[in-house]
């Protein structure tokens, strides 16, 4: 582990103590976020060699961890939000039911669980076997979608034991798109293994590859905010956001014909896909728990520990 101090040098009077940005209920930053940074009185951070060869952003969001900027804790549930998942009114063994239905392959499966889980009692288990095209996915549309203004955000708590052992696999965590599925914006895992966004349409995919990795063999919260009238995605893990995951109208990686680069035009988002798909051969099984699923037009964050 190397250790960096972060300083900063003030000049005329000492600055005096700042409290911790808060978030907009829209997931931004007030304008006098900035200045809250710049003022912050010096602080020791530990950074491990990956931070630092991150992007600028990425190494802030390091530091913004270890200075415990992550919002504080939400409910599994909150009261008002629009649409609430803990699977708990499900048996244990079978696939989850109204709202819910059931995307999978031969040889994958989906079910309820209750031998881990984040909170209550039960979660969803998604597992998919070694081999080529694999799909293990639960739907919903009314129940959570469409959105007036097309615009959402959700929260989801993942469970997944281990990344794939070769690289080059592509995988879907969760995806919003119209009906028909004929445009969508998705996130999932890279072929780096690393969080990527994704957006298919009508012509090439298009990807945004970030440089965080999903934690494996432990739970983890994925926030995300899909604004359809700003053709944008945002994405956060464990309350801190991933800049390099995030879209505005383009991406800086071009699409799947290795020239084009499409705007990011949203669907109207009517259904919600949540699960494990994956594109390419896969080397070992898949095991996925998903627990603590929220839909709602503000940012939810992540629930504190149960």
């Amino acid at each position: 582990m190397l250790r960096f101090w972060v300083v900063i040098v003030h000049t005329g009077c000492a600055a005096a103590a700042v409290a911790p940005a808060v978030e907009s209920p829209d997931g931004s930053l007030p304008p006098d976020a900035m200045a809250s940074e710049v003022t912050r009185r010096d602080t020791a951070v530990d950074v491990t060699l990956a931070d630092v060869l991150r992007s600028p952003a990425d190494t802030r969001t390091a530091v913004d961890t270890a200075g415990n900027e992550a919002a504080p804790p939400a409910p599994p549930c909150p009261g008002a939000a629009r649409f609430c998942e803990g699977f708990e009114s499900f048996a244990v063994g079978a696939a989850p039911g109204a709202p819910w239905t059931r995307r999978t392959e031969p040889g994958n499966a989906v079910a309820v669980d209750d031998g881990r889980f984040f909170s209550g009692t039960k979660a969803a288990r998604f597992t998919a076997p070694a081999g080529n095209f694999n799909r293990a996915e639960i739907k919903v549309t009314t129940a959570a979608l469409p959105i007036a203004g097309n615009a959402f955000f959700g929260r989801m708590m993942v469970f997944l034991t281990a990344l794939q052992p070769a690289t080059g696999v592509h995988a879907t965590l969760l995806a919003a798109s119209d009906l028909r599925a004929t445009q969508m914006y998705r996130y999932g895992i890279a072929t780096t293994g690393t969080l990527s966004a994704n957006y298919q349409h009508d012509g090439p995919a298009c990807n945004q590859q970030s440089r965080q990795r999903l934690p494996t063999g432990k739970w983890a919260c994925l926030e995300w905010q899909f604004d359809g009238p700003g053709a944008s995605l945002r994405l956060w893990l464990d309350g801190i956001a991933v800049t390099t995951a995030s879209v505005t109208r383009f991406s800086d990686d071009a699409c799947h014909d290795g020239v084009s680069r499409f705007e990011w035009t949203a669907p109207t988002f009517e259904a919600l896909t949540i699960g494990w798909e994956n594109y390419q051969p896969t080397t070992a099984p898949t095991e996925l728990w998903i627990d603590d699923l929220v839909v709602d037009t503000t940012r939810v964050g992540c629930p504190g520990k149960p």
